[in-house]
């Protein structure tokens, strides 16, 4: 019996051993694929749980509201505009950072400044707004008696992007909340063979009283609705936003195909944001965008979630590509510089999503944890040690603390540097080149 018993254990060892080599053979034949398909130029749907701005404050102000309990939140007498073309801007914000319930609405802005905050002041909020709403049948919103609720938690404004406008109206009797969106994207118009900046808001009409407080969390009986306005040469040129009817509002092609309402002709609408060399059609790695427009009202007014396609093109290695895949053998370089480069690397390719695809990834935990270690060990063993670190990979970095500050900065650097100064207010969001990107 204990013979049969170490035969059974012995079998079921060669059997693990046989199908972890296999899996680590196709591991490194994906990572081998798609570093192939990154030469020739691809791009793969995702949505990028990192991707999105949130905020906070907007959610309690309105639990209040519902509540009946707006008194809690200290809130400013109404007054008249000295001009009735500029818009009453209110600032909702902490009272005392230590307590994040005690919220008020301040009149001359949030209570820390930030680099942004030059777009939500009154003169440009209303020359903005104005040229969102004027003109427009599909609403009854009056900017002069309305409240504009900017909610100073908005992630948009605490990272300085001054491309990405998010603003609440609210009626003075507390019945309505509209929420507005803006962002600088890019608009392709194949009727007159243009391709060019564009600002594109998203505008959506919340009922308060249809809204209820499970005590958890706000949910509406009403189904949101968006209305979409455009403005090409936006935000390099100020004029009037034109409205445009969305062709596909859930998109996950990286635009929308739309109509202009006005004149009926089709254009597409993206924003883009990554790196290039050259041109983005030579070297390139950058996503294409649009976000979500949810059927939930509440989750619009709290977060902004982009949907992305990432694209990523070689042109200057098709030759080596084209060869490889027919008649000739060239060495893969890519083998050999590899543990250098996951070394040296590693932690901008694995947190920043945007410079590696899973395949990728998977194809170097494989190698550097079998390589690395110069152990004669069970294939079950490396292949328990690759499961941990690709699976719990942002843990792990978490808690090595490995060149975080450094990375951070370079992140965010990195970040910000698709941003194309305009004219002193909002800005463009697009790629950018950058020769040094590897």
């Amino acid at each position: 019996m204990k013979v049969q018993r170490e035969v059974v254990w012995i079998t079921f060892i060669r059997l693990v051993a046989f199908s972890c080599t296999f899996y680590i053979l196709f591991v490194d034949i994906s990572g081998s694929i798609a570093t192939n398909d990154s030469m020739k130029g691809i791009s793969r749907k995702m949505i990028n749980p990192d991707n999105h701005y949130t905020q906070s404050y907007i959610l309690t102000f309105v639990q209040s509201i519902v509540q009946n309990n707006i008194a809690s939140i200290t809130t400013p007498t109404a007054q008249q505009p000295l001009n009735d073309s500029i818009v009453q801007m209110l600032y909702l914000d902490v009272i005392d950072p230590s307590d994040l319930t005690q919220l008020k609405l301040y009149q001359n802005g949030c209570r820390e400044f930030m680099d942004s905050d030059h777009i939500y002041q009154p003169l440009y909020s209303s020359l903005l707004l104005h040229h969102v709403f004027d003109h427009q049948t599909w609403h009854q919103i009056n900017l002069t008696s309305s409240w504009i609720i900017l909610d100073c938690s908005y992630q948009g404004r605490t990272l300085g992007d001054t491309t990405a406008y998010k603003a609440h109206i609210l009626d003075q009797s507390m019945k309505n909340l509209t929420t507005i969106f803006i962002q600088t994207m890019m608009m392709n118009r194949p009727q007159k063979e243009w391709f060019v900046s564009c600002g594109t808001a998203t505008i959506s009409n919340m009922d308060l009283s249809l809204l209820s407080w499970n005590g958890e969390s706000l949910t509406s009986s009403q189904i949101a609705t968006y209305n979409v306005m455009a403005a090409a040469e936006f935000p390099f040129e100020n004029i009037p936003f034109e409205h445009v009817i969305l062709l596909n509002p859930d998109s996950d092609t990286g635009a929308w195909d739309a109509i202009m309402t006005r004149t009926g002709e089709k254009v597409s609408i993206c924003g883009s944001t990554g790196t290039y060399r050259y041109s983005p059609r030579t070297q390139g790695r950058f996503d294409y965008f649009v976000w979500q427009l949810p059927s939930n009202p509440v989750e619009y007014f709290g977060i902004i979630q982009w949907v992305n396609i990432v694209c990523s093109i070689d042109s200057w290695a098709w030759i080596r590509y084209r060869v490889s895949q027919h008649f000739l053998r060239i060495p893969d370089v890519y083998s050999e510089i590899r543990a250098d480069l996951v070394v040296r690397d590693c932690s901008p390719i694995l947190i920043y999503g945007e410079f590696a695809y899973d395949a990728v990834i998977r194809s170097e935990l494989q190698f550097l944890s079998s390589h690395k270690l110069h152990l004669q060990v069970h294939p079950a063993v490396i292949m328990s040690i690759y499961y941990g670190c690709y699976m719990f990979h942002d843990k792990i970095n978490a808690a090595l603390i490995f060149c975080q500050s450094a990375l951070s900065l370079w992140l965010y650097e990195n970040y910000m540097l698709n941003t194309i100064l305009a004219n002193g207010e909002m800005d463009s969001w697009a790629f950018y080149e950058n020769l040094e990107a590897s």
